[in-house]
């Protein structure tokens, strides 16, 4: 028996083993779209800024790339977080004391009380009167 031997022709090569395949060259992106948008969730604000801060990278390649996201996918984000987080009014005042800026304001509240006894004291002692 003659085996039957099927040749190919030259036309129907698979493209993909005889064009390279187009790969990035150049320095890896700093920030993705799906980053820059986790990022906003999990600090709840666009401020490139504020972002800038939080994930050291500049604030121009942030703009740069919150053009890319459009604003509905924004708008939900916050969305979603506004039905999640807790108002201030609805919290216990335990609660809202826990809050990271309460705290620095209440230290600084503290400290600023704490040096005006202490002049109010050093008035009193050494009978020197000035006024607050």
């Amino acid at each position: 028996m003659k085996t039957l031997q099927i040749l190919k022709p030259q036309t129907q090569i698979p493209l993909e083993k005889t064009v390279k395949k187009e790969k990035r060259i150049g320095r890896p992106q700093a920030l993705t779209k799906e980053d820059l948008i986790n990022a906003i969730k999990l600090y709840a604000t666009t401020s490139p800024y504020e972002l800038e801060k939080h994930l050291h990278i500049s604030y121009r390649t942030i703009y740069r790339k919150l053009k890319e996201i459009p604003k509905e996918t924004i708008v939900e984000i916050f969305n979603e977080l506004s039905q999640t987080e807790l108002k201030p009014y609805q919290m216990t005042y335990e609660g809202f004391l826990t809050i990271p800026e309460v705290q620095k304001f209440k230290t600084i509240l503290e400290k600023k009380n704490s040096a005006k006894t202490i002049e109010v004291s050093f008035c009193i002692i050494f009978g020197v009167f000035a006024y607050f």
